[in-house]
Order: structure tokens, then C-alpha cells, then sequence
């Protein structure tokens, strides 16, 4: 039956995720299976994601940071927005850290400068 407020729709859907862990857990397991991992549909996602595809393959750990991935995800692509080049292999940290100084090294050099600063303190 269709909802017409989101909110109930939102509601009833967690009351079903309540009463039915193990059906949901069934449908996620079987979700997670079909989405797939093979280099032919990652390269699908990648195209649909309109990202590069690598000029390498992906190291066993981060190439910025040089730990490997949290257990629960694998390295992210990561590239220049602007040229839309491939730049390397992140850990999922490091992506949303380069990320959020806006993939800019000036931003990145003001950082340093501020950790450098606030350890003479």
C-alpha cells in the first residue's frame, strides 16, 4: 500500500526492519552478492559514476596514508575533479580528508602550517 506522507512510510518500513532482522539481513546479504565485484562491473560502476578508469591496479594499502583499508571497504579511486584524471588509491580517510580541503594543495600546505604552529604552542 502506498504512502502518501514519507514519514509514515519511513515509519512503517523500521517497524518492519524490527519485527523481520533476519529477512532483512537475507535481503542485504543477497543485495551486497548481486551488486558484485568483478573488475568487468566495477568498470561498469566507474562509468556510470562517470569516474576514470585506473591506470594501475589497486595496492594492498593506501597510497597516502600506507595503511590498508578498514576491514569493511576496499581502497577508493580517487581522481581530479576538474580534469577528471585518475590521482591514485585512498583509504576512505584519507579520500574525505583530501576531499574536504576541496582536493586543494593550498588548502592542504594552510594545514600543515596550523599543525606546525599548534605544536610550538
Amino acid at each position: 500500500m502506498p504512502y502518501k506522507d514519507k514519514e509514515a512510510a519511513k515509519a512503517s518500513q523500521h517497524r518492519y526492519a524490527q519485527r523481520h532482522p533476519e529477512r532483512i539481513k537475507a535481503k542485504n546479504k543477497r543485495n551486497y552478492k548481486r551488486r558484485g565485484n568483478t573488475d568487468e562491473q566495477r568498470a561498469k560502476r566507474r562509468a556510470w559514476k562517470k569516474l576514470p578508469l585506473p591506470t594501475r591496479p589497486a595496492p594492498e594499502n593506501c597510497e597516502c596514508c600506507g595503511k590498508p583499508p578498514d576491514t569493511r571497504q576496499s581502497l577508493h579511486l580517487d581522481h581530479d575533479h576538474q580534469t577528471g584524471k585518475f590521482r591514485g588509491w585512498l583509504c576512505a580517510s584519507c579520500n574525505l580528508g583530501i576531499g574536504k580541503l576541496g582536493d586543494n594543495a593550498n588548502a592542504l600546505f594552510r594545514a600543515l602550517d596550523y599543525l606546525n604552529r599548534a605544536d610550538l604552542t
